[in-house]
């Protein structure tokens, strides 16, 4: 039987309100304000990568542009549409789409979404994007 709700700390509450929690430190944290240290039944957290990780992720997504080229209208696009209707997005002033609050690369420019989307092996922390066929 799924689980239709997450306890924690002693108090229930309906799965749909823990979706965005992450692993900062020591204790896990909750945009709710909850402590979440409790809870380990939600599938959707995501765990904030470590620094190397981010370093071999964004390594990957640079080369993958450099030998692959951009990626396809139809599939940059797709990726777009996805992250313009993500609760993670800062969004930026046009033309430029915003950054990603939940990948862990901050405001660098070259992890601008308009910029990572082309990238064909850049991820979507929270594994939106459909994986490109390269």
């Amino acid at each position: 039987m799924i689980a239709t709700t997450v306890t924690i700390n002693g108090k229930k509450f309906p799965k749909v309100d823990c979706t965005s929690w992450a692993i900062a430190g020591p204790a896990p944290s909750c945009r709710r304000g909850l402590d979440l240290s409790g809870c380990d039944t939600c599938e959707l957290k995501v765990v904030k990568p470590k620094f190397k990780d981010k370093i071999e992720s964004y390594i990957k997504a640079e080369a993958s542009l450099a030998i692959h080229g951009p990626l396809d209208e139809e599939k940059y696009q797709a990726r777009l549409a996805t992250c313009k209707g993500c609760n993670a997005l800062e969004v930026a002033v046009e033309p430029k789409v915003g950054h990603c609050k939940e990948c862990g690369c901050g405001k660098n420019p070259r992890s601008e979404i308009s910029v990572k989307a082309r990238m064909p092996l850049a991820r979507c922390p929270r594994g939106l994007w459909t994986p490109p066929s390269t």
